[in-house]
């Protein structure tokens, strides 16, 4: 848009899409699985918002409180993929159910229509990279460790329960980044996976902070990471993880 003009503010179908035609664009994507959802936005009227409120190269990042078929990602990536430019997105959907087993809540329908338009952005334009086109998907749950009760009375049986404090069942991918939050680091956060003395460590924002989920860790293995270079500024891993040692 020209500096200091005002948009209009009606749009007519032939510039900014109509609801058939978001139909379309959703049934291209999903095939069969197109009962999955029903009122899809169309794609060039998300790009028209866009247009109106971002700048290519500016680092803007876009929100979507009811991101429902998430046609603003799809936008997002194609509105990069056409003018190189690096606009971000973040999604919020509610997981409410829907009538296709495939994608049985809307989250799922949000989460595979980002990817599908990704994966068809990435088969026209073979130079882009999943850093380009990759996204991370997060559900709310609970924590990840065992919290203190302190109206319980038997003290001393919540003490010894809280040795092993991580809750079972979880993966360290979802303790890692629940940490990072502790650590005040966003969740877009670069993260590298290697091995050291044999044992698996997470390097964030390029090795300042080293996270360690093994069970046991070996004091090689913590020497190895605090003596990597560039030195992290920190390191952690799980109290139960020593032994008591």
């Amino acid at each position: 848009e020209v500096a200091g003009v005002v948009a209009d503010t009606w749009w007519e179908h032939t510039d900014v899409g109509h609801t058939d035609e978001a139909k379309k664009e959703f049934k291209a994507l999903f095939g069969d699985d197109a009962n999955a959802f029903d009122t899809p936005k169309p794609v060039r009227l998300l790009k028209r918002l866009l247009q109106l409120s971002t700048e290519s190269e500016a680092g803007d990042v876009v929100l979507d409180f009811f991101a429902g078929s998430g046609t603003l990602g799809q936008a997002v990536l194609e509105m990069n993929q056409e003018d190189g430019g690096n606009r971000r997105f973040v999604l919020v959907q509610l997981p409410e159910p829907t009538p296709n087993p495939n994608y049985p809540t809307i989250s799922s329908v949000t989460r595979g229509r980002v990817q599908k338009a990704a994966e068809r952005i990435r088969t026209g334009d073979k130079k882009l990279t999943d850093q380009d086109l990759g996204f991370r998907a997060f559900s709310l749950d609970t924590s990840n460790f065992k919290l203190w009760n302190g109206e319980a009375e038997d003290i001393q049986g919540q003490l010894e329960d809280l040795v092993d404090n991580p809750v079972e069942g979880r993966s360290q991918e979802d303790v890692l980044f629940e940490l990072l939050l502790k650590a005040g680091l966003p969740l877009s956060s670069k993260i590298q996976e290697q091995e050291i003395q044999g044992q698996k460590v997470f390097s964030v924002a390029e090795g300042q902070l080293l996270i360690c989920l093994e069970r046991p860790v070996g004091a090689e293995a913590l020497r190895a990471m605090m003596t990597l270079e560039p030195r992290p500024l920190q390191v952690v891993c799980l109290d139960v993880a020593f032994l008591g040692n």
